[in-house]
């Protein structure tokens, strides 16, 4: 019965190429509005209809237009993170933890206005404001670390997937890589399991094998990740009576994601045939791209404290880069070591990140408080990806719509109260929903964040503190759920500070 449900989950695993494809764009789509400048980030990101801030031109560039001064700011950021996994397998359940720490880099830009010195009756142009700023829209980093008990060893995985497979073909006896390259990339950590002496042949029966381990195991997962996305973009926005603001952004995007995971096991049953002690498998995956997108939006407001805005976020359209190899450890009881690597695969495509179309007001309270609700629409259901070689387009559409990602709503609330002329203070909520259908919390996060300005003629200084929490489930390896899931809880603390001058 074991063997059994062991081959459907080896089937199931040769069927998952695309879910993992979607999963790399659902990856580079989750924008986070509050990792900008501090003030916005203190209001939990809810901008689309406020301005007067370099976060602007990736919120809603009409903002920019608010301006009376030229600006320059720049924000640095110190995050700090911890990942919660409690471990399910069966009745088994143990929790796990693990930190991280990083400087990051959210903000950097300037921002010049330009008066119209030249107003009539029939121009009611007053300013326009041109501006060229850097901003971090996806933050990557973490670490994770999860320990189970499992049923199933990963070597008897790899035994099903290599069923048909010849030995000659896979043995490497002549070019260790040879295999590799002769078949197909999804075999490729089967192929390494069995040069790794973690899979055995069946002596009798060529194109038959069996796992290494054929009993329980204990297990670890553990996976860093670092990097992040950047928009570098040249924004305009012009300011007609104070009453309307209307802009454009130009964007240069840039994606960097690295991702160090390594899978173990630990033959701990005393009742064991296997000579296998343990086992380590590591994947290495780099990956970079670079496109662009814009934005347009505006800004309109009937009477002095009351403001409402509209801003379309085009999808992002990136090529990326990416490369990835993985590295087997077995170690046996006699105190030998086998230890073995894939080649190199690299790999270039195309993708299309979902487009968003946002919404906000805002109110002034007797010129002392501001506050500030967005809504968010993003359109994860049209994202894509293309190939030169490969039509990928049909395939991902059909894995989006089995795998129930939707279109969702995003929700922003932010306020600021003016405690002096030159002190104000600030909190913020921000809620980003699953894209999951149903009742699913599958990559849910929500942001709680406030913070504290100063600001005089020409220098202003902003803190915000954002605490930020992200709930997903986690397979012990890739797609196979024999092994165990964990469900994971990534809580992220950043501590914001933007310095700037106005002249």
């Amino acid at each position: 019965m074991k063997r059994f449900f062991v081959t459907i989950c080896a089937v199931v695993a040769m069927t998952m190429v695309q879910a993992q494809q979607v999963s790399d764009m659902l990856r580079f789509s989750q924008i986070d509005f509050s990792l900008g400048t501090a003030r916005t980030a203190a209001m939990g990101g809810a901008f689309v209809s406020l301005g007067a801030d370099l976060s602007s031109s990736a919120i809603n560039p009409a903002g920019l237009s608010m301006y009376t001064k030229d600006d320059f700011n720049i924000t640095p950021s110190f995050m700090f993170s911890r990942q919660n996994s409690d471990y399910q397998n069966g009745e088994v359940t143990n929790s796990s933890f693990d930190n991280r720490n990083r400087l990051l880099f959210n903000n950097l830009g300037m921002a010049w206005v330009f008066p119209n010195k030249i107003r009539t009756r029939h121009n009611s142009l007053w300013a326009s404001t041109l501006a060229i700023n850097m901003n971090r829209t996806i933050d990557h980093n973490s670490r994770m670390r999860v320990n189970g008990y499992s049923p199933v060893s990963l070597s008897e995985i790899f035994a099903m997937e290599l069923t048909g497979v010849k030995k000659d073909a896979i043995s490497g006896s002549n070019d260790a890589y040879r295999s590799f390259y002769n078949l197909k990339s999804s075999l490729w950590p089967a192929i390494l399991a069995y040069q790794s002496y973690f899979v055995d042949p069946d002596e009798n029966v060529d194109g038959n094998y069996y796992g290494g381990i054929e009993n329980a195991v204990s297990q670890t997962m553990s996976q860093l990740t670092k990097g992040g996305t950047f928009e570098t973009s040249v924004a305009y926005s012009l300011n007609f009576d104070n009453k309307l603001y209307v802009g454009a952004s130009l964007a240069a995007v840039n994606m960097d994601y690295r991702s160090r995971n390594t899978y173990s096991e630990f033959n701990t049953d005393g009742q064991s045939t296997s000579d296998i002690t343990s086992m380590a498998l590591h994947e290495y995956l780099d990956m970079e791209g670079s496109g662009f997108n814009f934005k347009v939006g505006a800004i309109y407001r009937p009477i002095p404290e009351w403001r409402f805005g509209i801003s379309y976020h085009s999808p992002s359209f990136i090529h990326m880069e990416e490369s990835y190899v993985m590295r087997m450890q077995t170690s046996f009881n006699n105190g030998a070591w086998c230890d073995n690597d894939t080649p190199v695969s690299v790999n270039e495509y195309d993708i299309q990140t979902p487009s968003r179309l946002l919404m906000g007001t805002s109110f002034t309270i007797d010129r002392s408080v501001i506050l500030s609700a967005d809504y968010e629409r993003v359109w994860y259901n049209k994202m894509s990806m293309s190939h030169d070689y490969y039509d990928l387009k049909n395939e991902i559409y059909n894995e989006i719509i089995e795998m129930g990602i939707n279109a969702t709503n995003n929700y922003r609330i932010g306020g600021e109260a003016f405690l002096t002329r030159n002190i104000s203070l600030r909190m913020g909520y921000a809620f980003y929903d699953s894209m999951f259908s149903g009742d699913s919390k599958e990559l849910q996060k929500e942001n709680i964040s406030f913070g504290m300005g100063y600001r005089d003629r020409d220098f202003y200084i902003d803190f915000a503190y954002i605490y930020s929490e992200t709930r997903s489930s986690i397979l012990m390896y890739k797609q196979q759920s024999a092994l165990g899931s964990a469900v994971n809880k990534l809580m992220k603390n950043y501590i914001t500070i933007s310095i700037g001058s106005r002249f």
